[in-house]
């Protein structure tokens, strides 16, 4: 009796150029095992090599890894009969001491990557021969940066970013506080450039960076600190220039994988830090406007003073955290912003909701969505559905209704996902989708003393 099943990987990603990532099967009818063959886009060649890893879905332990360096390698893989959590990485090289799904890889020593870092997972059952498709997305932020109007005697420039995180996850969570410095060039015309570079995300909610400009007989560091942090599968073009020490109007593009945000920065000799409002191209941020003291922070997936926690982000050096609650209603048949009847029927839903002394609720931005499936669905969704159940709230669902796939609206009502698998997308103009509301408060830590 065969004890062995076959799993053909088919792996595509979606990058900034909408260029795609396809791996073509052959398949021996007397053999147990998948080879694959693989052709791509440059830009997937940029991000190599491949990982792709199985986890006993039971004890999350490795079971199989695939590494390839060249599009042109076959993946195969050997799976026994089960459930499994197959995951993909491309982009790190230092991929070794990986045993179970909450392993975790650091970034270069530098703390940036020269190349994207995407990342993709999926549930699948095993009983027999099986295709599955992984949606990679990009887990790290891209950044062009250019300072111009350096003064004509400038010997080295350079640009620091603080409290990154540099260490990433098999669970696809991000951790670390740590400063990466990067080194720009002397383009003439007193331009000085970096070369595209990537980094994972802040670690909290703030985005500090400082920059140094060495001169032969002195050296100046202008810092900065603003309340909008990097965000991953974010591209940044990051335009300064040097006046009067540096008034620095940051123009960041969210290009085509999200859509554009503008945030501007001032700084200069007279101030180390600045702290800038949100203009108002980012106003439409989630803002607190509730504050509660407490002795220790709530916790992702647990029930605080009558509600559903789904995110704790602490910010570094402070004894205070936002905190976004998820609602325990759930509405379904909610159409979508694309809906040519209805288009605006959710956020005014979701505008209206009351949770006990909790108003202003709203509908969760898609960084918010990806985050809380990372941490309450995807390996979590059991665990999360046992908590809502246990205090009597709606759990998370998943599955169809008829042909229907069940997704959640985020993102203005204009993306949807699923709690199991992810697969963000945007939404149609025909069905109609769930939703859980969100609600973003601030905790302050109150000694008890």
């Amino acid at each position: 009796m065969k004890s062995l099943s076959l799993v053909n990987l088919i792996i595509f990603a979606v990058l900034c150029s909408c260029n795609q990532l396809d791996l073509q099967e052959e398949i021996s009818s007397e053999q147990t095992q998948i080879k694959i063959k693989t052709r791509a886009s440059d830009n997937m060649e940029e991000s190599l090599p491949l990982n792709v890893y199985a986890f006993d879905a039971q004890n999350n332990i490795l079971k199989e890894c695939i590494t390839i360096n060249d599009l042109n390698e076959s993946l195969e893989m050997n799976l026994a009969k089960g459930d499994y959590h197959i995951v993909a990485l491309s982009g790190l090289t230092n991929t070794q001491n990986i045993n179970n799904i909450n392993s975790t890889l650091s970034l270069p020593s530098t703390n940036f990557s020269n190349c994207p870092i995407r990342m993709g997972s999926s549930d699948v059952n095993i009983t027999k021969d099986a295709t599955l498709t992984l949606l990679l997305y990009n887990k790290v932020a891209s950044i062009d940066l250019t300072l111009s109007d350096i003064p004509e005697d400038a010997t080295d420039v350079s640009v620091s970013f603080s409290l990154l995180n540099n260490q990433i996850s098999l669970n696809g969570s991000t951790s670390g506080q740590t400063a990466a410095t990067v080194k720009l060039k002397a383009q003439g015309n007193n331009v000085w450039k970096a070369d595209k570079f990537y980094t994972l995300p802040s670690s909290n909610k703030t985005l500090n960076m400082s920059i140094t400009i060495k001169q032969p007989t002195s050296q100046n560091t202008y810092s900065f600190s603003h309340p909008t942090p990097l965000e991953e599968n974010t591209p940044y073009i990051i335009n300064d220039s040097f006046e009067k020490g540096f008034a620095l109007n940051n123009q960041i593009e969210i290009g085509e994988w999200n859509e554009t945000k503008t945030i501007d920065f001032k700084f200069g000799k007279e101030t180390s830090t600045e702290e800038v409002p949100p203009t108002e191209e980012n106003n439409d941020q989630p803002q607190n406007n509730e504050i509660f003291y407490a002795t220790e922070y709530p916790k992702e997936g647990d029930v605080w003073n009558g509600h559903f926690v789904g995110l704790v982000m602490k910010a570094f050096g402070e004894e205070s955290a936002e905190v976004v609650l998820l609602s325990k209603k759930e509405w379904e048949d909610m159409p979508s912003a694309q809906s040519e009847t209805s288009s605006d029927v959710a956020i005014k839903t979701a505008a209206a909701y009351m949770e006990g002394e909790l108003s202003n609720w709203r509908i969760p931005t898609e960084e918010e969505a990806r985050y809380m499936y990372d941490l309450l669905g995807n390996f979590y969704l059991e665990e999360t559905n046992k908590t809502l159940e246990k205090n009597g709230f709606p759990i998370l669902s998943i599955g169809s209704v008829g042909s229907t796939t069940i997704r959640y609206l985020c993102e203005d009502a204009k993306t949807s996902f699923n709690w199991d698998k992810g697969n963000f997308s945007a939404c149609g103009t025909k069905r109609t989708y769930h939703l859980r509301a969100v609600k973003s408060i601030k905790v302050i830590i109150k000694s008890s003393n």
